[in-house]
């Protein structure tokens, strides 16, 4: 194509291949024709004479044919260039890629061809069909399509008068093309074969401890789940991988929280992303909150909160939908609540009918278990917006009969649902033994509030009143969670497999039960301060036991540590002596054998391996002694 070819085919367009005839060029310069002088053009160029002698800018105007004659040669020269750069990248690429690779390339390009055309056209475009899964176009909608973000607005006509705002516009996302082979195998970040013993970990062990996640893939292959989401990929691996004490963890660590940064920003996100953002918040402690963050914001978007009508009529992708939004709930609710966060996701109509999800005809025993847990987690969510987080601020005694009510509540949810599941062939009597820890959780959550304030009043809660006995329900289920670590065999094989929830309250029920035995609290229930510390060596030794075989970054490891500081490091060298006051100052008191004993080592920057500041269960005091026991938003 010669350089004149784009002029004909522009003049083509005005319906006139004639060259126009200029019977008058122009010749003077701007400022000479507004003087009405002769302009003296040295060389047929500017500038002129007397402008070049004044120091003026010398401008000679175009016509308008020759405006766009000048614009159609330069945008044909650019679109010769880009060629070429494209010819030269798929050169390289065939060098580079295997055949398949290069396949996938080369057909990535040419979908993307006609979108690159268009934008160099200067015709007018011919309507395209709405991009959300419709052939075509609904005649009775409106598209405009706004080409600097490559994403269509639709004017919806078809939805009713009295339909939401936002129903009217809706967003599509453009053509994104997921690659399918760009996954941590593909990319040789972990062979097919490891990638494989890592998703059988995860699929016939992990993902039945919260209820299973994978939903219809549960009985999928590994081919099937790498078609399905390369980031389901990546989480289910990185999950296998740290359960499994791999070397290969904190690489699929890596390339997970790369490609969840990555769906972040993607209009183009899936239901099987929402997947394994809960995938990784459930189990990574480096980026929990960071990721359902993620997975409420892109659940909502898919509406996943709207499938529970269709569900309850049969429908079962509505089914699978109305499911994920439950888990999206309660794992939510795992690193809100508890972390004095208000929850992103609320009382939805999908939470408010949770028990009718039973009814669903695709409902399996594993449904049971997931709605037990959102009926508890609501009702954590309303303790939460009853009490806030106000840890200085004494209960009152109107909030003390409604703590009182909670207390109740949960009680009876745990005798709905205490035998109401199975074994499974799977995880074994987790399903029963996991709804009473679950409650004790919860029953230390919400009777922990009895203990706000106390510390700017002596440390003192007064004999015989109510407040007593809800600390002393709270101290019940602090002890009853560590000797059910300590004596239970089947939990202690839970352990490396539980969602790390399980494994901030344990540390949570030790830290509090030093707390409290550490203090002159009038409670009832005081066992001998030499049965809690033996307790606590035995849960110690237990949890070593257990550790001893998981990988470096599993958080339990981590608690574990904080544990055996916490009771290890006296300058007697023989344990803490829970006799004396402990503190976040100095403290020099005397010990069982009459000795001095300087307790200013609870301060040491030694014991910082991990943080406490976002727990919301007593007060601020107990932060500032125990900062030790975790932190859920540290990086690897």
């Amino acid at each position: 194509m010669t350089s004149d070819e784009p002029v004909r085919a522009l003049r083509d367009i005005f319906g006139d291949p004639k060259p126009p005839e200029i019977t008058r060029k122009i010749t003077a310069c701007v400022a000479c024709r507004k003087q009405k002088i002769k302009c003296q053009m040295g060389g047929s160029k500017p500038p002129c004479v007397r402008c070049k002698r004044r120091g003026l800018s010398c401008v000679v105007n175009q016509s308008l044919q020759m405006l766009l004659e000048s614009d159609v040669r330069w945008r044909n020269l650019a679109e010769k260039k880009f060629q070429r750069i494209e010819d030269a990248m798929q050169l390289l690429a065939d060098k580079l890629l295997s055949v398949e690779d290069a396949k996938a390339l080369k057909t990535s390009l040419q979908d993307e061809e006609p979108r690159d055309t268009e934008a160099f056209s200067n015709t007018p475009t011919s309507e395209k069909p709405h991009q959300s899964g419709e052939t075509t176009s609904k005649p009775s909608n409106i598209t405009v399509n706004q080409a600097g973000d490559d994403c269509e607005v639709v004017m919806d006509l078809d939805s009713g008068a009295g339909s939401i705002p936002g129903f009217h516009i809706s967003s599509s996302p453009g053509n994104q093309t997921v690659n399918a082979n760009g996954d941590i195998i593909s990319n040789g970040i972990i062979t097919a074969a490891k990638a494989e013993r890592y998703f059988n970990t995860y699929q016939n062990r992990l993902d039945h401890f919260p209820y299973r996640i994978l939903g219809n893939h549960s009985s999928s292959t590994l081919e099937t789940v790498r078609k399905a989401s390369p980031l389901l990929t990546a989480a289910v691996c990185t999950v296998g991988a740290l359960h499994l004490a791999s070397e290969d963890f904190e690489t699929c660590y890596k390339a997970f929280i790369s490609l969840s940064a990555a769906r972040s920003f993607s209009r183009s996100c899936t239901v099987d992303d929402v997947r394994a953002l809960c995938i990784g918040a459930f189990w990574l402690s480096g980026h929990s909150w960071t990721l359902v963050a993620a997975a409420v914001r892109i659940a909502t978007e898919l509406h996943l909160h709207r499938s529970i009508s269709k569900a309850l009529q049969g429908d079962r992708m509505h089914y699978y939908r109305t499911r994920l939004y439950l888990l999206v709930y309660a794992c939510d609710h795992h690193f809100s609540v508890a972390f004095g966060r208000p929850p992103m996701t609320r009382e939805c109509e999908t939470i408010r009918n949770a028990r009718k999800f039973l009814d669903c005809p695709h409902a399996t025993p594993d449904d049971a278990r997931l709605v037990s847990q959102v009926l508890r987690w609501s009702l954590c969510s309303q303790i939460y917006d009853s009490f806030g987080s106000e840890v200085e601020k004494p209960l009152s005694g109107t909030q003390i009969k409604e703590l009182q009510k909670y207390s109740i509540s949960l009680d009876t949810l745990r005798m709905e649902w205490a035998d109401s599941f199975s074994p499974n062939i799977h995880i074994g009597d987790y399903p029963r033994k996991g709804v009473t820890l679950q409650y004790h959780f919860a029953k230390l959550y919400l009777c922990s509030h009895a203990f706000r304030g106390t510390e700017s009043a002596g440390g003192f809660i007064e004999p015989l009143t109510d407040l007593e006995e809800v600390a002393n329900m709270a101290i019940v289920s602090a002890l009853a969670i560590s000797k059910a670590v300590v004596h239970d065999l089947e939990i202690q094989s839970f352990l490396d497999g539980l969602p790390i929830y399980f494994d901030t309250m344990i540390a949570f029920a030790v830290v509090f039960l030093i707390k409290v035995f550490s203090n002159n609290y009038f409670v009832s229930v005081r066992p001998d301060r030499t049965e809690v510390y033996k307790l606590l060596e035995s849960l110690l030794t237990t949890l070593k036991r257990v550790t001893s075989k998981m990988h470096p970054q599993h958080l339990l490891v981590k608690i574990c540590k904080g544990i055996e500081t916490l009771l290890r490091r006296s300058d007697t060298g023989n344990g803490l002596d829970l006799s004396l006051p402990l503190g976040g100052h100095q403290v020099v008191g005397e010990s069982s054998n009459g000795h001095e004993q300087d307790l200013s080592w609870y301060t040491n920057n030694d014991l910082d391996l991990f943080s406490m500041s976002e727990y919301d269960f007593l007060n601020q005091d107990f932060v500032a002694d125990f900062p030790f026991i975790i932190n859920t938003e540290s990086n690897l």
